[in-house]
């Protein structure tokens, strides 16, 4: 599910008024009231577990992870969209997994970790609205946004924001691989990969490190790379549709190409000019000539003109409907399953449990179960283990 954007994103659909003196703990009792100048108040996220023992994951990322730049229209049929969600709602590789959309457009990791006004703090009024414990069992959490020339430096501050995550709402944490990021030369943008400018920071390098030192995140989702172009891993792949106009077009209504695009696929029309647009494919039908319509405006073109296509919406950051569909979500959908890959001593060790065991309590026991075998195979040792019971559930 997705809360309703305080900072509202139009182009999914959001609306909602604000101001800073909103009291979002009135969503948990009190009196609300719609009539105060200036405030909005009303139900932005409705939040239960579920019965059927399925991990539910609290995703802390940022717009890339929100999927912000994605038609609203083409959310697929259960209303998803974004490699996340996408892939956490698919069921054709592992069990769909339910989950809360808590990513913060425009915000480093280490930012969107702080209460501060404009931060995280809205979200955590939520969050530490809901008295009878949080309903999430990992945090699933991405960066993009630090820009730093230092991967050790860039990694600490990951690391860090895992850290706070997993001390304050009490939950493991799995983080991800970044995406690309560039600039783009000779009004081109991302149709070459000569055309494409890597963003000189440290994201590669800490991308390594990611994937070579997990934790104290439990694993990382090699998500960017699946965007990188295999020789160049600092520019995005070169998307490979490219087409022609099958008739003039007017600049109103639909357009006709030779060759079908992808739904949700950003094309490119005069492409390496100063008039070059970006606009996403929102419907197509027909069987060739194809009859394609876009979300934005696209000018006038003559029969033949070249049409191609871009991973992202030109800004050289955020991917596309089509890029996340193709390239993010599967990676998603196909490492999810290792969310579950607990040793064979914690399987039996819960099997015994006669009450209810959440899977933050199953990694935490996971990650003691392993830490003692390691090395010298404490474990192997123990006849028994005696744990003292803590004063609450959260301290449980």
């Amino acid at each position: 599910m997705r809360p309703i954007g305080y900072s509202r994103i139009s182009t999914l659909g959001e609306a909602a008024e604000w101001s800073a003196t909103l009291d979002l703990t009135k969503l948990s009792g009190g009196s609300v009231s719609n009539t105060a100048s200036g405030q909005f108040y009303g139900p932005s996220v409705v939040v239960a577990r579920g019965n059927d023992g399925r991990l539910v994951p609290l995703i802390f990322d940022n717009s890339i992870g929100f999927g912000k730049d994605e038609a609203t229209s083409l959310a697929d049929a259960r209303a998803n969209f974004g490699f996340w969600q996408r892939g956490l709602d698919e069921n054709s590789v592992g069990p769909r997994l339910p989950y809360m959309n808590f990513a913060v457009p425009g915000a480093q990791l280490e930012a969107q970790c702080s209460l501060a006004v404009g931060k995280f703090n809205h979200r955590d009024y939520i969050l530490r609205s809901i008295s009878t414990g949080l309903p999430f069992d990992l945090a699933l959490a991405g960066d993009e946004n630090e820009a730093g020339t230092d991967s050790v430096i860039w990694r600490r501050h990951i690391d860090n924001a895992l850290d706070w995550i997993n001390v304050t709402y009490g939950m493991p944490c799995a983080t991800r691989t970044m995406l690309p990021k560039v600039s783009y030369a000779n009004n081109r943008p991302g149709t070459t990969l000569a055309d494409q400018i890597s963003a000189l920071d440290a994201r590669l390098d800490t991308n390594t490190d990611l994937i070579a030192n997990v934790a104290p995140a439990i694993m990382c989702f090699q998500i960017g790379e699946a965007y990188h172009d295999a020789g160049t891993q600092s520019k995005w792949k070169v998307r490979p549709f490219t087409t022609t106009l099958a008739a003039a077009y007017s600049g109103t209504g639909s357009l006709s190409m030779t060759d079908a695009p992808t739904l949700g696929e950003n094309l490119v029309f005069n492409d390496g000019t100063a008039s070059v647009v970006i606009s996403t494919v929102i419907a197509r039908s027909g069987s060739g000539p194809y009859t394609v319509t876009c979300n934005n405006p696209v000018p006038a073109l003559s029969n033949g003109a070249t049409v191609k296509a871009t991973q992202t919406d030109g800004d050289g950051t955020h991917p596309s409907t089509a890029a996340n569909t193709e390239y993010g979500t599967p990676i998603v959908a196909a490492s999810k399953i290792n969310l579950f890959q607990f040793d064979a001593a914690t399987l039996a060790l819960r099997a015994r449990f006669t009450g209810p065991v959440t899977y933050t309590h199953l990694y935490r026991i996971d990650d003691f179960i392993k830490a003692l075998k390691a090395g010298a195979d404490a474990w192997a040792s123990l006849d028994a283990i005696y744990g003292i019971a803590g004063h609450d559930v959260q301290g449980a």
